[in-house]
């Protein structure tokens, strides 16, 4: 089960700015993380790591990381959603080789956050009030991109965008 944080610091950056969400599994643990881009528009970060054998520590020195683009970000609310079946997106990184990627789990209860770097690959599932916390921090992030929508008008919009084959 998961933990909910607060932004450990106020001032001038978005509302939610440093909100995370913590995600543990028996292999594998996530950290989403609400954060801005270089240019200053509100998004998340996805840290994922897996998990020591034989410990109940995570090698989080190891993580990999992926900061999602603002056009990814509207994605991959539309798969938390439920408005698309998938979420993909690659070429992140200063090598430009992560990718990040959000796949419903066969049994239907729930979605696999899977990253990947060369000759890696960690997956985090996400269900009950983990995938809950996870979907309610990415449309507050992509509802502070557009605040005079709100967030009502921000699933609506959501829910009408035709489905992008990926």
């Amino acid at each position: 089960m998961g933990t909910v944080s607060a932004p450990s610091q106020a001032g001038r950056q978005p509302r939610d700015f440093g909100r995370k969400v913590k995600v543990y599994s028996g292999q594998a643990a996530a950290t989403i993380e609400a954060t801005v881009t270089r240019e200053g528009e509100p998004t998340l970060s996805a840290e994922l790591a897996k998990k020591l054998i034989g410990s109940d520590r995570y090698a989080w020195d190891e993580k990999i990381t992926v900061q999602l683009t603002p056009n990814e970000l509207i994605q991959f609310n539309r798969v938390l959603l439920g408005h698309a079946p998938a979420f993909a997106c690659e070429y992140h990184g200063e090598q430009r080789n992560k990718s990040l990627r959000l796949l419903r789990l066969p049994s239907e209860d729930g979605w696999m956050l899977v990253a990947n770097q060369p000759s890696r690959s960690i997956q985090v599932p996400l269900r009950g009030a983990d995938l809950f916390n996870v979907s309610a921090l990415a449309l507050s992030r992509l509802s502070e991109q557009w605040p005079q929508i709100g967030v009502g008008g921000m699933v609506a919009i959501l829910r009408q965008i035709p489905q992008q084959n990926s």
